[in-house]
């Protein structure tokens, strides 16, 4: 039986769960390499529909069979996103599995660390979140919440725990081209609690944007902030994680929503194709400066939230461990004035919706050719969204 439950029930949860944590401490979850929940613990975790985590939503209908699975694809077309057997090959032919995922010969490279598990004590990671507004930072930037050894700038009281709207409440606006770097951190390290080893914020998503904060940082290294040379902090290097929407799931946030019905269709497509690309082209800067990034997909984050915990420790060693079950709350990980949205976890999120509702396979990690928004586009603009989007993926396993 599916429980309903008004938020203030969730609210009221979340507050007796803390209480419980901070008396007793949670424990280990006995299967901890799998993917799947029980379908009880399903049910029970299930939130309602509206439930917010940043800018998603769990939608009214979540079977597939509701008119969600229908939205915005009444034309003909085909979308069949097809891998070059040059540029892609299968999972299961490299690890000996059977996945039925691509991932592209350049993403079965070795991947950069962003850290060490035990690193020195004059060493910060600075680490940057990439992605383009309401396309799954605060998931994301809940997960990792979940480390007891990253900081945010969330209580600088700035919306979205965001270092632009810290600068721009500062008065020097909220473009990085209008900041120096030293002043920057000499601001960011009033809230960061610069004990622990990994500094958190949002990334700017222009290439020339990133082209600043990793040169900025690697110069900030010669003259650190005051704070900084107080607490024995002599080098910061930065990392990046870029996450990116696979094309069918835009369904899940309001403001696509309200942007597709402004613009049509088309221009919707377009827009994303283009965001798209310009992940592509950070991605391509940052591995050209050698600069540690991993790619992370929003379909794993809220459906296959255990392999992306164990990726991402991978990839930061120095986060300790993480947990897709944390929700950040106020007085411990925020403030109000953050204007956090989040009713649940990013795993309870997931539970709480249908992916197949949405025409997402999450066993192979993509949308399904019916439910593509490329369909949308005309030949030579699904191309190019088709070859971005398996980029993406290629670099996202």
């Amino acid at each position: 039986m599916c429980l309903v439950q008004t938020r203030a029930s969730i609210v009221a949860r979340h507050e007796q769960e803390a209480a419980v944590e901070m008396e007793a401490g949670e424990t280990a979850e006995a299967d901890v390499s799998s993917d799947s929940h029980s379908e009880v613990d399903a049910e029970r975790l299930m939130l309602p529909s509206g439930a917010r985590l940043g800018d998603m939503r769990v939608p009214v209908h979540r079977n597939a069979d509701g008119p969600w699975a229908q939205l915005a694809y009444e034309g003909e077309g085909t979308a069949s996103p097809t891998a070059s057997p040059l540029l892609f090959r299968r999972i299961g032919e490299e690890a000996g599995g059977h996945s039925e995922r691509f991932v592209s010969s350049s993403g079965l490279h070795p991947q950069i660390p962003a850290c060490e598990a035990h690193m020195k004590k004059h060493h910060r990671v600075f680490l940057m979140t990439v992605t383009h507004p309401s396309h799954g930072t605060s998931a994301l930037q809940g997960l990792l919440m979940s480390s007891r050894h990253l900081t945010t700038l969330c209580r600088s009281g700035a919306r979205q725990c965001s270092g632009a709207n810290v600068m721009d409440k500062r008065g020097y606006g909220d473009h990085i081209g209008n900041w120096s770097y030293h002043q920057m951190l000499n601001i960011f390290g009033r809230h960061w609690d610069l004990h622990r080893r990994v500094l958190m914020d949002k990334a700017p998503m222009h290439v020339d944007d990133l082209t600043q904060t990793f040169e900025g940082a690697v110069k900030a290294n010669f003259h650190l902030p005051v704070r900084f040379n107080q607490m024995r902090i002599s080098h910061i290097s930065p990392a990046y994680v870029l996450i990116w929407r696979p094309s069918c799931l835009w369904r899940l946030s309001a403001n696509a929503r309200n942007s597709y019905v402004s613009v049509g269709g088309h221009s919707f497509a377009y827009g994303e194709m283009r965001r798209y690309e310009e992940l592509v082209q950070a991605h391509e800067y940052l591995t050209y400066v050698s600069a540690p990034v991993a790619v992370v997909n929003l379909g794993d984050v809220l459906w296959s939230s255990k392999r992306t915990v164990r990726r991402l420790e991978k990839f930061a060693p120095c986060l300790g461990k993480l947990d897709d079950d944390y929700l950040p709350r106020i007085g411990r990980d925020l403030v109000r004035e953050n204007n956090w949205r989040a009713d649940g976890s990013v795993r309870v999120f997931g539970s709480s919706v249908d992916p197949n509702s949405l025409g997402y396979n999450v066993k192979k990690g993509t949308c399904s050719r019916r439910t593509s928004l490329w369909l949308k586009l005309d030949f030579g603009e699904r191309r190019r969204a088709e070859s971005a989007e398996l980029f993406l993926m290629g670099w996202s396993y």
